[in-house]
């Protein structure tokens, strides 16, 4: 962890904002998993505002490595104040072949693993916790709205990703959390047709 020789006017500004932050709703599915969890644009759309008013602002920047990504996520004040700490996360990809070596990361898993350590950072600069979508009416929720993509985009980019996902630098999955990180989602129709390619 980093920080410049005072944080007080930044540790007020914080603890201001924390007190306005909408709970974080977990809105996304992880398949693998069969989990909820709230995905980095909700946690961002949720504080964003928040921290803007109080004059503060969260910098993210990524390094790599050959088998890993290090994520600095840098909280700064309007008075020049900031903290910052680094997350480094792995890739652990096996072969399942014995003879073979661990598998390589590739640009995909470079920006799985971004997108992950970016998430957890900022959640944990934050001290941001994922709120379970019980119903509780006590807490405001903060649940994005995705609108619907368009038939015409959809046309328009559908042999590009086929062509990606036949060349697995992309999935399904990968390419819907793309649009849904733009705000928007693909129809039922739109993902039945993409999972026969």
């Amino acid at each position: 962890m980093n920080k410049s020789e005072s944080i007080a006017e930044l540790a007020a500004a914080l603890s201001k904002a924390q007190g306005q932050f909408d709970a974080v709703v977990k809105d996304s599915k992880n398949p693998f998993f069969k989990s909820m969890y709230a995905d980095l644009a909700t946690c961002i759309d949720a504080t964003r505002p928040h921290l803007s008013k109080n004059g503060l602002a969260i910098i993210q920047m990524l390094s790599g490595m050959q088998n890993g990504v290090t994520v600095t996520t840098m909280l700064t004040h309007e008075s020049g104040q900031f903290i910052s700490s680094d997350f480094t996360v792995y890739h652990t990809a096996k072969s399942d072949k014995p003879d073979k070596k661990d598998l390589p990361m590739n640009v995909q898993d470079a920006g799985g693993l971004a997108t992950y350590a970016r998430r957890y950072s900022y959640c944990a600069m934050l001290g941001l916790a994922q709120e379970d979508n019980d119903g509780n009416g006590n807490i405001k929720e903060y649940k994005r709205e995705y609108t619907d993509y368009t038939d015409e985009r959809f046309q328009a980019n559908k042999e590009t990703w086929k062509e990606a996902i036949k060349d697995k630098k992309h999935t399904v999955e990968s390419i819907h959390a793309f649009v849904k990180s733009k705000g928007q989602k693909f129809t039922a129709l739109q993902l039945d047709e993409m999972g026969e390619w």
